[in-house]
């Protein structure tokens, strides 16, 4: 009878997870011919690595620091390279209020490689809080502290005050907070009561 004999060689690869294999036949019959053949088989990565940079991150005035790199997966290599690539800030008519995308690529051993966007969306929702100076009570014959006395103002009159003007209110000074932004301008209005 005929006989058939494997056997088989092992070639590494190129990359972590590839490596070739030679496989070789040989048939003989009783009366000692012999064919041989090789098969020749490849284990591939051709699969790029799987990154996420998540759902979009929001914060309130300002992102923190050391935000941590997006992950990522790879089918063969348990290591992919995850390194970031590039910026972007889209600005909005709110000083504190801006989004950031950050873009990330995830590259495996074999050069297969992924990218992903992570945005980071800044807000702010909170108003600032105005502290009123005390109330104050006038007698029609006291002099008045706005030139032309209180028939010389016009109901519904702006007066503004930026932070760092000298600001002359005439009846003392409010003062305001905001949790992001530090430029804040105080206005007040004249009204009747």
């Amino acid at each position: 009878p005929s006989t058939l004999t494997v056997s088989k060689d092992s070639i590494p690869g190129n990359c972590p997870g590839t490596y070739g294999i030679v496989i070789r036949y040989i048939a003989r019959d009783t009366c000692g011919h012999a064919d041989t053949c090789d098969q020749r088989v490849r284990v591939v990565d051709t699969t790029d690595p799987i990154i996420a940079c998540g759902d979009t991150l929001i914060y309130e005035c300002a992102p923190p620091t050391g935000l941590p790199d997006p992950t990522a997966t790879d089918n063969c290599d348990p290591n992919p390279i995850v390194k970031y690539l590039d910026i972007s800030i889209e600005l909005t008519d709110c000083v504190n209020a801006y989004f950031v995308n950050t873009y990330w690529e995830a590259r495996d051993a074999c050069g297969n490689a992924d990218t992903c966007v992570r945005t980071i969306m800044v807000i702010d929702t909170t108003p600032p809080v105005v502290t009123c100076p005390p109330d104050t009570t006038l007698s029609c014959t006291d002099d008045f502290p706005i030139p032309g006395g209180i028939k010389g103002v016009v109901t519904g009159q702006t007066l503004k005050c930026a932070k760092g003007d000298e600001c002359r209110w005439p009846f003392g000074v409010p003062t305001a907070k905001d949790n992001c932004d530090d430029s804040l301008i105080l206005y007040g209005r004249f009204g009747r009561i």
